[in-house]
């Protein structure tokens, strides 16, 4: 996905000036009307040909959508296309894929309205959290995790990012059938359940390595080793010389099981206070506090502190996993069956500003609704 992206956006990179004028002015290339165009799908080799033209039919509905709310772009064109890709939530019911539309700005450069790269943009996941959710990896398994700090706005669930941000404001929202929701929560009991393992196998590995690397040698050879220094001591030293060296030896001295489990406490003892947190925390709480959804700031299993710290942390996240019976599996498996939609606004240009104001996010996010409802 990463890649495909990146492949794009150097596309556009390259795109060659556009010799509009001899004689450039900013405040007319900023009010210049120009057009939509449809530019080349992405990740289409993950469809079965069978399939494509159902989700490249919802593809262009969508950009119909968009289109209505501007029409004819001010000093700038609009891009869609649409990508196809797998879905991150385990379950591979029904088809993930979206729809990418991109504002590509014109700014008078050497006299020349030159178009460029990538400035705000508005991408409409269907059957998909791709652009909202992230990997994580725990306990040798892979979960997808989504930000946690939401509310409802117009009916929707709703984010929005650092509103203090110079260059760009973010807002995203999912749209899904009537109180119902295409994923289920990891419950804090089972949070640490799959983080205590996570931590239990790093315990396990570090006592394997320090056991494999820490030679444990047969008594009867340690004591032959350990008699060999003191009979040398014997051979170098007399008197009390030779009293206080074998009584410096034998206070220093320690057997391969000594120093192996001196090793193993130095180097495993965090873990085991690690592990012990999280026991006394499980035995303590209430199967109905254990019940609810872990709220948790991610890869920090090993600093484990409960579930209330740090509540206003926009790092937090809960663990999703998907939700067989959200679906409708008498639909097509290329049939949206909900949508998650990211604004990205771009701020500084006059052309962005235009485009983030032109559309209507009530609308927008209903007309998308209806289509989920077109299909029951």
């Amino acid at each position: 996905m990463k890649l495909t992206y990146s492949i794009f956006f150097l596309a556009l990179l390259l795109v060659e000036p556009a010799d509009l004028s001899s004689q450039c002015n900013q405040t007319e290339t900023e009010q210049k009307e120009h057009g939509w165009s449809r530019i080349d799908d992405a990740s289409t080799s993950h469809v079965a040909p069978s399939l494509l033209p159902k989700q490249q039919q919802t593809v262009q509905k969508i950009s119909e959508i968009m289109k209505a709310f501007y029409p004819k772009p001010k000093g700038a064109e609009i891009s869609w296309y649409g990508n196809y890709f797998v879905r991150k939530i385990v379950n591979q019911y029904p088809n993930s894929y979206d729809a990418e539309i991109i504002l590509q700005n014109y700014k008078c450069i050497n006299n020349k309205e030159v178009r460029l790269s990538y400035n705000s943009s508005v991408f409409v996941g269907v059957n998909s959290l791709t652009f909202m959710s992230s990997d994580l990896d725990m306990n040798g398994k892979s979960y997808v995790t989504l930000r946690a700090l939401f509310t409802k706005k117009d009916g929707y669930i709703y984010y929005i990012f650092d509103e203090n941000d110079k260059y760009k404001r973010e807002e995203e929202y999912i749209i899904t059938y009537p109180d119902k929701l295409p994923f289920t929560y990891m419950t804090r009991k089972e949070y640490i359940t799959e983080a205590r393992a996570d931590q239990a196998k790093i315990y396990e590995a570090k006592t394997a390595e320090l056991k494999k690397n820490y030679k444990v040698r047969p008594k009867a050879e340690q004591e032959a080793e350990r008699q060999k220094m003191i009979d040398g001591f014997k051979k170098s030293y007399q008197g009390n010389a030779l009293t206080a060296r074998i009584d410096q030896y034998n206070r220093d001295y320690k057997t391969d099981e000594q120093r192996l489990d001196e090793a193993l406490k130095f180097n495993t003892s965090f873990y085991e206070k690690i592990l012990s947190k999280y026991n006394v925390f499980l035995a303590s709480q209430s199967e109905e506090y254990l019940s609810q959804p872990a709220i948790v700031l991610p890869y920090t299993r090993e600093n484990f502190d409960g579930f209330e710290k740090n509540r206003n942390d926009k790092n937090l996240v809960y663990i999703i996993k998907d939700n067989p019976e959200y679906y409708n599996r008498n639909l097509p498996v290329s049939a949206p069956q909900y949508f998650s939609v990211l604004i990205r606004h771009s701020l500084g240009a006059v052309q962005d500003k235009m485009f983030y104001e032109a559309i209507n996010k009530k609308e927008l996010l209903d007309d998308l609704y209806g289509l989920l409802q077109a299909n029951q």
